[in-house]
């Protein structure tokens, strides 16, 4: 439905559309049911009047709005136009039987300078549509999917004192993006303004399917209209295969595990140029680094140009490391403590800064470069002689030996008076023999799994100590940099210190417990990986 937005052009409106959806089949006899089961409920329908609304979608070549999770959307009807970004889902959870669908929806209202060409408005706001467009789509331009033009029939659902929700009925037609028809649409949509309401509006909804027959609507207006137009968003690329068994090859599990890994970062760009889900980017940034983990683990049995690809994803995980570790502190804070209000302000203004040097990286021909060429590399075929031809089973002992035996030569060096730096090392090895495993778990089973955890609660440990480390020191380069902190904030800023130090106070003990239980979880791999190679050379 046409959300409420403010009178100034790039106000926005950050809400949740919540509403049920049934399809009807003849708007007038709609119409006779709505006021039918209203008065059978105690309430009224009050006419609003007629719109015309023009609504027209759009993506980019590569569904990058898609896999951020929203349906972009340009609405026109009187006055300037709408764009609007709409949730494809309302979450993880499927709703309740007779429950109504609740999205979100990001809405801005864009300049009446641009009443023919809502797409340039779009380019030119200044509000969260706009940006968020301007940040998902990168150097690519979003181009028309289909058309939607609406004759709505509005309606007041309204109880003795007040109005309870929006009713719409809905003719629709589906257009393919030149403008020939492609289907037909008829709907009843019933919006509410809040939960609360949602409850007092819910038996009245529940009568329109019971009583009155009316089917729930089976996906939105945006999957009706792909459907229409036949159109297919774009899955993951086909990177090559990201299996391997017994036989395969080091270089096939090697070349998997990249695949995998390379698909996993390209998922999660959209979601992180979006910016919303702290979650997305961390994931991109942690499938940037297991593949220079993996390129390091398995050089031996890679070609050369995925080997000169390796210190592009250190840049790249960097870039997404500044805006990471911004989001880690600032969720540290919490909301709850006012006096941190102006730490939490720097934090959020650095991580703005952050985020524009990650965009430029990812909009950059550099990054472009890179995710081309890997992709490239990867769909050729797997070297057929050399160090990469050998059985994995066979050369994998010898890999991971090397990776443990690296690891436990740092961790020697750690106690109470080791550098912080020490443990960071400690912290990049665990990881790079955590993801080198992760790589042929299923060729060792158990044994691999209970070491993958072992090692995640060893990364555990180092990594909280790391995060306390930087934002002491943060905390201690704001206290000294800024003057004018006031005594409430700085006051709360050494609590915060005071709460980090302690975590630093008792690393060591819980590393300690970490690596005992790592090197009880090794001894039994070891053997797994031994256990193998005899079965392997014996085929």
């Amino acid at each position: 439905m046409q959300r409420a937005v403010s009178p100034a052009d790039s106000r926005p409106c950050l809400d949740h559309e919540v509403e049920w959806q049934f399809v009807v089949d003849d708007p007038a006899e709609a119409e006779r049911v709505l006021r039918r089961e209203a008065a059978a409920d105690g309430l009224s329908l009050e006419a609003l009047g007629e719109q015309r609304l023009v609504d027209r979608y759009l993506d980019t070549d590569g569904w990058a709005f898609h896999r951020a999770g929203f349906a972009l959307r340009l609405r026109q009807g009187t006055g300037p136009a709408l764009a609007e970004l709409k949730a494809l889902t309302g979450g993880d959870d499927a709703p309740e039987e007779h429950a109504p669908l609740r999205r979100r929806e990001i809405s801005e209202r864009l300049s009446a300078a641009y009443p023919l060409a809502p797409l340039a408005g779009l380019r030119a706001g200044s509000g969260p549509v706009s940006r968020r467009v301007r940040d998902v789509a990168g150097n690519a331009t979003p181009r028309p999917l289909f058309t939607l033009r609406t004759v709505r029939r509005r309606f007041a659902l309204r109880s003795a004192c007040a109005t309870l929700a929006e009713v719409a009925i809905d003719d629709t037609s589906i257009l393919h993006a030149g403008g020939e028809a492609a289907a037909g649409l008829r709907r009843l949509e019933v919006e509410v303004g809040s939960a609360s309401t949602a409850e007092q509006v819910a038996p009245f909804a529940r009568r329109l399917r019971e009583n009155a027959g009316l089917r729930p609507a089976e996906g939105s207006k945006f999957e009706a209209g792909l459907t229409a137009v036949g159109l297919h968003p774009e899955t993951a690329p086909d990177l090559g295969p990201t299996d391997y068994d017994h036989a395969s090859s080091l270089s096939e599990v090697a070349r998997a595990a990249l695949r995998r890994q390379l698909a996993a970062c390209l998922a999660e760009e959209p979601g992180t140029r979006l910016g919303d889900d702290i979650e997305a980017l961390h994931r991109m940034r942690v499938a940037s680094r297991r593949m220079r983990a993996v390129t390091r683990s398995f050089a031996e049995a890679l070609t050369p140009e995925l080997l000169a690809l390796r210190e592009e994803w250190r840049w790249i995980a960097d870039a997404l490391g500044e805006v990471r570790d911004l989001d880690v502190q600032i969720e540290a804070l919490g909301e709850a403590d006012a006096a941190l209000a102006p730490l939490r302000e720097q934090l959020q203004a650095a991580r703005s800064d952050a985020r524009v040097e990650l965009l430029a990286a990812l909009n950059s021909p550099r990054y472009e470069a890179l995710t081309e060429g890997m992709a490239q590399a990867l769909r050729g075929p797997a070297p057929s002689e050399g160090a990469g031809a050998q059985p994995a089973r066979l050369a994998v002992p010898r890999l991971l030996r090397r990776a443990r035996k690296r690891l436990r030569r740092t961790v020697r060096h750690l106690d109470g008076d080791a550098p912080a730096r020490e443990y960071h090392r400690a912290r990049i090895r665990a990881k790079r023999v955590r993801y080198a495993t992760e790589c042929v778990a299923n060729l060792y089973g158990e044994p691999a799994r209970e070491l993958i955890a072992a090692l995640k609660h060893v990364q555990d440990v180092l990594g909280r100590s790391q995060d306390a480390s930087i934002a002491i020191a943060r905390l201690q380069g704001i206290a000294c940099a800024d003057r004018d902190t006031p005594p409430g904030t700085l006051f709360a800023m050494g609590r915060l210190a005071e709460r980090e130090a302690r975590v630093l106070a008792t690393r060591d003990e819980a590393f300690r417990v970490a690596w005992a239980r790592f090197r009880k979880c090794w001894k039994r791999f070891d053997r797994a990986l031994g256990d193998a190679a005899c079965s392997g050379e014996s085929r």
